[in-house]
């Protein structure tokens, strides 16, 4: 039998772990690895900035659009103050990808997908000092490595976030039978609970194309969705988070309405806004909420359509497409001023936080970019604000928010980069834009 340690040599060894751990900034680090240096300084001409993406395959289109991002930020800095971007194509081999980015570079920004994200977790020893993962893969982060993505878990999290502050406590759930939609499930979850907040009701709705049990076979998508809505009124809680594209958000919020009550508030997730549809079927939206990325705004807010606009020459085509047709947004010559807007929204909100100051690209500027294609404009954002943290990794902490494109930036304690949206509300017929603010 091995003897027990006293109660000295007990308290010591705490003592060292605790101090480990508060140098690497409160964040694991593989215990047979060097001590990596993050940035402290701002990055200037001599910096050299590897960005790895898969320039080919299923994931090129939105390489490219996050290349172009990230090349749209850099341009508009003066020549002194103008980082080396390097893009390395890791869409065939990562290690070898690995193997020419860190030979000199200061700032890895990458890789993608979420295998190769979490390979290079595990392979933090030979990469450059900083590193800014564009996909998320778990709740913390080596020392020196930034996770930032847009995924379902985060937007989950900021719905929980959204609707918790604003004084709820019971959630029910319309969600996807699908992999995404589960995701955006998990990440709601997994934060209401560690708020406190209770789901009442769970319900998953068809897509087509599923396969169904047999005791499902006889119902069509449309009466297996409505069930599910059915299921959630029959125990609702204080408000419902709705999870799913476009049109089939719309649809299931006109349900909602339709079977329930006018005052049931309901949370939309970010996949469900379409900046295209910004003013579409604003009374069937009522008393809705849906974060969205401040880029994807427009300023001018056309009028909503009527029910008959456009019947003749759209009846056979489906609601989306109607619409997107009749209320196409095109870009705007004024998009708001979210810099000030944000400013005095975060001002008010008594949060005190350092805010600092990026400029910010707009829609007008990744619309008049060569082949822009608007499905992809989330990933120019992402671009936009992966370039932004890069400029800043250097002061990156949970007390300093930077304006992004995709909202406020900021890491918490674990290397997780958070985001706050904008938000948009639905009330009947008007539409009320609150810009991102730290809470």
């Amino acid at each position: 039998m091995k003897p027990m340690l006293s109660p000295i040599k007990l308290l010591l060894a705490a003592t060292i772990v605790v101090t480990t751990l508060s140098a690497c900034g409160g964040r694991g680090i593989r215990t047979d690895a060097p001590l990596r240096t993050a940035a402290t300084s701002a990055p200037d001409a001599s910096t050299r900035i590897a960005v790895m993406l898969p320039m080919s395959g299923k994931y090129g289109r939105v390489s490219a659009a996050i290349r172009n991002g990230m090349e749209l930020v850099n341009s508009r800095r003066s020549p002194s103050q103008r980082p080396m971007l390097e893009f390395i194509d890791s869409g065939n081999d990562l290690s070898d990808a690995l193997l020419s980015t860190t030979t000199g570079a200061d700032i890895m920004v990458g890789p993608l997908s979420r295998e190769n994200v979490d390979q290079v977790m595990r392979e933090t020893t030979s990469l450059p000092r900083t590193v800014i993962t564009l996909n998320q893969v778990s709740d913390i982060s080596p020392y020196g490595v930034f996770q930032f993505g847009l995924s379902p878990d985060e937007d989950g999290r900021q719905i929980a976030n959204k609707a918790f502050a604003d004084g709820y406590r019971t959630a029910s759930i319309l969600y996807p039978e699908t992999t995404w939609g589960s995701r955006y499930l998990a990440g709601f979850s997994k934060h209401w609970e560690r708020l406190g907040g209770v789901t009442a009701t769970i319900a998953a709705y068809p897509l087509p194309g599923e396969t169904v049990t047999d005791s499902q076979e006889k119902k069509t998508n449309r009466e297996r969705l409505t069930d599910a809505v059915k299921s959630v009124l029959e125990n609702s809680g204080d408000f419902v988070y709705v999870v799913g594209k476009p049109a089939k958000a719309r649809e299931l919020r006109t349900f909602l309405l339709y079977y329930g009550n006018f005052d049931l508030p309901v949370y939309i997730s970010a996949r469900g806004y379409d900046r295209r549809l910004f003013a579409h079927n604003t009374a069937d939206l009522r008393n809705t909420w849906m974060p969205a990325m401040p880029i994807n705004i427009p300023d001018e807010r056309p009028e909503p359509a009527s029910a008959t606009q456009g019947e003749a020459d759209t009846t056979a085509q489906d609601a989306e497409t109607a619409a997107t047709e009749a209320l196409a947004i095109q870009p705007q010559s004024n998009e708001p001023d979210w810099a000030m807007l944000t400013a005095s929204a975060s001002q008010s909100s008594g949060y005190q936080s350092d805010i600092i100051s990026s400029a910010v690209p707009g829609w007008n500027d990744i619309a008049s970019m060569p082949g822009f294609d608007s499905n992809y404009a989330a990933y120019y954002a992402m671009g936009i604000d992966a370039m932004i943290l890069a400029l800043n990794s250097w002061q990156l902490s949970p007390d300093r928010t930077i304006r992004g494109s995709t909202g406020l930036l900021f890491s918490d304690q674990d290397g997780i980069i958070r985001r706050h949206p904008a938000w948009i509300y639905y009330d009947k017929d008007q539409i009320k834009v609150q810009p991102p603010t730290v809470h």
